[in-house]
């Protein structure tokens, strides 16, 4: 047994990086992190890692048969806190799938710019550098404890082509890069192929307790600028990265393509058309919101099937308390359901201009309870959740426009954007609003449906839809 912090760091100099997280998480797992043993672990695991940036200067490279991996990490002398909100500690609780977001260029990204200025990205949101620890006094985020990382992956042509094995891809680079080490709350994985004219496509997942969809934006925003920013400073153009091309391997899907199983079906708007539409229903003091007239119209088209028998239906929606009751800038979890009473008479008649009014007036009523405290509006909640639900409303749109506008330098911009999550929704409730690169200006709707009656009621109102 080692008596004193130098014998301990004598013993661990003799392991490697993978051998001293099997220690501390085997003395974790026995003593609990409040416990001198562990801390003296992790102390001594600390300088080994200082001690191995300071020789790599900071940056560290590990190439395997596919990939190259990308790390940073400067860490600070002492650790910070911050406690986990009610919000964060629900989705510690109830596990959800990394929130994982697609950006696809038609240009390549240059790995290590991209690796030191997501680095300067998670400098602005020290969260996104934490893990969530166990205290007397409850979970927190220990910040400054992950590196900032990118996994460079070469990739086959096939894959370049086909969202469906972006999955298996990220799973199979888990398993490479991470080993027994616990994945970070942060990924980023930047794909290419042998073929530049393929572009490359950024990948980034957050684990749900980093925040919510606006979070995402904004982080990817910054990200974006900071690239740019390293860009310009160095004065010359975004070049083959060689050292990527020049990897033996290339990671290719060992089979078919997998496909996405759920029936997801997209209809596609055009802004302009959604604004004339709003226009014809906003009148004197009644102001709609696009979501607003989406929402009716969906509403309308699927109670039908949905609703028969009762006199009231239940719509939830997802809404941002950012501008309600928060300001603006605020990141990390901050979405509420807001709970909307809908007659299902004014449904059956497809009064879609009264039932756009409605879903406004119930949105304004709940803003004002959240106003007033959360509180208030949860217990309200309680009550409205007695009333069978129709449909549950989760839009990006307001997000849309920071995730578009971030082209990391790219000339021409981004080529694609998706929430590869939504690809995989199998709850025929969930109906997603997200925005779209290509058409330009236009946003979709998504839904998982098997009902022919709903496909046709839904396609008499917004066309035949593709199913994705």
């Amino acid at each position: 047994m080692c008596e004193n912090f130098e014998d301990l760091k004598s013993v661990l100099n003799k392991l490697d990086k993978e051998q001293i997280l099997a220690v501390l998480e085997q003395a974790l797992k026995q003593q609990g992190d409040d416990t001198q043993l562990f801390h003296a672990i992790r102390r001594a695991a600390l300088v080994l890692c200082q001690q191995q940036a300071v020789a790599q200067g900071g940056t560290s490279a590990v190439s395997k048969s596919c990939l190259s991996y990308l790390a940073r990490q400067d860490f600070p002398s002492s650790f910070s806190f911050l406690p986990c909100s009610e919000d964060d500690c629900y989705f510690l609780d109830h596990p959800h799938k990394p929130q994982f977001l697609l950006l696809k260029f038609r240009s390549v990204l240059d790995p290590s710019l991209l690796c030191s200025s997501l680095y300067s990205t998670m400098q602005l949101f020290p969260k996104a550098s934490s893990r969530v620890v166990r205290h007397e006094d409850g979970r927190k985020f220990q910040l400054g404890v992950e590196r900032s990382s990118l996994t460079a992956v070469k990739v086959s042509e096939d894959i370049m082509d086909d969202l469906s094995t972006l999955p298996w891809v990220v799973s199979t680079v888990q398993r490479s890069v991470y080993q027994t080490s616990s994945v970070p709350l942060l990924q980023s994985y930047l794909l290419r192929s042998q073929a530049s004219s393929q572009g490359s496509s950024l990948l980034v997942g957050f684990h749900h307790v980093l925040g919510d969809g606006m979070s995402y934006a904004s982080f990817i925003s910054s990200w974006s600028m900071f690239y740019q920013q390293a860009v310009e400073r160095r004065a010359a153009p975004v070049e083959e990265d060689q050292a990527v091309l020049d990897l033996e391997g290339c990671l290719s899907y060992p089979g078919p393509s997998p496909g996405f199983s759920p029936r997801i079906l997209q209809f596609t708007f055009q802004r302009s058309e959604l604004e004339e539409r709003r226009s014809c229903i906003q009148q004197g003091d009644c102001h709609v919101s696009i979501n607003d007239v989406l929402l009716a119209e969906c509403a309308c088209a699927l109670a039908g099937t949905r609703c028969a028998g009762q006199v009231m239906t239940r719509v939830v929606v997802l809404a941002d308390m950012r501008g309600r009751s928060l300001e603006e800038k605020a990141w990390g979890n901050h979405v509420v359901d807001f709970h909307l009473l809908l007659p299902v008479a004014d449904l059956m008649e497809d009064d879609v201009r009264a039932v756009a009014r409605r879903i406004r007036s119930c949105v304004d009523a709940q803003t004002a309870e959240l106003k007033v405290s959360r509180k208030l509006l949860e217990e309200r909640n309680r009550e409205r959740a007695q009333v069978p639900k129709l449909l549950c409303w989760n839009s990006w749109a307001k997000a849309g426009n920071l995730f578009l506008s971030s082209h990391f330098g790219a000339p021409a911009g981004l080529a694609d954007f998706r929430w590869m999550n939504s690809m995989s929704v199998e709850d025929s409730s969930v109906a997603m609003v997200l925005p779209l690169v290509d058409p330009p200006s236009a946003i979709a709707v998504q839904l998982c449906l098997d009902d022919p009656n709903e496909i046709e009621s839904l396609a008499r109102r917004w066309g035949t839809g593709v199913m994705l």
